[in-house]
């Protein structure tokens, strides 16, 4: 857990036979603090000693397990559970759940206290809350009248709302709410045991949504929690902790709209300067099915009869004849057939678009510059429309 707070464990804890002058004033964690933060597995773990106070033993196990003993502390605080990377909607993950095992032995002195809890916080708004599975010698959160009570997992709660107008909060926020849900019935009958269960915090989220619990709050984390005030000697080992959410981060964040793929554009068909292209709206994207416009005939070609014939006919059956003359190549012809259609405007338009022109362009240059753009696409396409003429 994040813990850059202030800390309010103590007004939470005081025994209900103190007075509030008596209390310790809230503090932020600070260096004289003994604070200590890890991971085993998938679950985070904290345990938080205000002031470096008395004496204090604290082994995490690998298997998972922690462990904490000490005496002389004031407060005292050990959390494991999860703390949420991605930030999501608490109502996105579906139904929560919070399991628990918890060993315990304290001090019975009329003057210390301790609570086991799920615990944890959401932020945007920024929001605390507590649902309160057992406690010694003081029932959390105090004097303040409870909003409606309600059964959840098969056990009656209390639900409470109160307010922090003091700096604190995971972000060191001025103010925040703290929602409430305290077992009805105490779950810690002596000075030492065992308490374990499963609770559904998704549904007391939606109890609390009631009394202003926002529903849009990221989750930050949900964890079991054990806090002692004053109580020496203490000691509490969590053999067993799962928080289990009906959808995961991963999953949640696959269902979550993806991100717009900017892609390349295609290239930009630059005109000539000082030349207007009239906008391009009836290009077809395929072949259209009608049929190819007639090919216009052509006139014959006018000869001089005194003129003398360029090739005359070849007489010796031996000898070769001229070499044959290269086909005429029409311009816009881009398909070679002889004619100019609407085929040949597409492949122009092609040529234009994707061609890195490294091929004969000279089906394709129509005004003969000796380069294919914008001007020889407008030329053809008239002369389409015009019928080649």
């Amino acid at each position: 857990m994040n813990r850059k707070y202030t800390t309010q464990i103590s007004a939470l804890l005081m025994s209900a036979t103190l007075t509030a002058a008596s209390c310790p004033p809230p503090a932020y964690v600070k260096a004289a603090d003994q604070d200590l933060r890890g991971k085993i597995g998938k679950y985070a773990y904290e345990m938080w000693n205000q002031n470096y106070a008395g004496e204090v033993e604290f082994t995490p196990e690998k298997d998972g397990t922690l462990k904490l003993k000490a005496s002389g502390i004031e407060n005292i605080l050990l959390t494991k559970g999860t703390e949420f990377e991605s930030r999501i909607k608490y109502k996105l993950f579906g139904k929560i759940t919070a399991s628990y095992d918890i060993d315990f032995s304290f001090s019975d002195l009329e003057t210390g206290n301790a609570q086991f809890s799920i615990y944890g916080w959401a932020e945007s708004p920024t929001t605390e809350y507590y649902i309160v599975e057992g406690w010694r010698n003081w029932r959390p959160p105090g004097s303040v009248k409870e909003a409606e009570t309600v059964e959840i997992d098969g056990a009656l709660y209390d639900i409470y709302v109160t307010y922090r107008n003091t700096m604190g909060g995971i972000q060191g926020t001025t103010g925040y709410p703290t929602y409430w849900s305290v077992r009805r019935e105490n779950r810690i009958d002596s000075a030492s045991g065992n308490i374990s269960g499963t609770v559904t915090v998704s549904e007391h989220f939606k109890v609390w949504e009631k009394y202003g619990f926002n529903p849009d709050s990221t989750l930050y984390n949900t964890t079991i929690a054990a806090e002692a005030y004053r109580c020496s000697p203490f000691s509490v080992t969590i053999n067993g902790c799962e928080i289990l959410t009906e959808y995961s981060e991963k999953e949640i964040t696959k269902t979550q709209p993806a991100e717009t793929v900017v892609t390349d554009p295609e290239p930009e068909i630059t005109e000539p300067e000082d030349t207007a292209a009239p906008e391009i709206t009836d290009v077809p994207e395929t072949e259209p099915a009608e049929t190819e416009p007639a090919v216009p005939e052509k006139k014959p070609a006018v000869t001089d009869p005194a003129a003398p014939e360029e090739n005359p006919a070849v007489t010796d059956p031996d000898k070769p004849g001229p070499p044959l003359a290269e086909p005429e190549i029409i311009p816009g012809d881009a398909d070679g057939n002889g004619s100019i259609n609407c085929a040949d405007l597409i492949a122009m338009k092609k040529e234009l678009l994707y061609s890195d022109s490294k091929h004969d362009i000279t089906p394709f240059d129509l005004n003969k510059d000796k380069k294919i753009n914008i001007v020889d696409f407008i030329l053809l396409k008239n002369a389409i429309m015009s019928d080649g003429r």
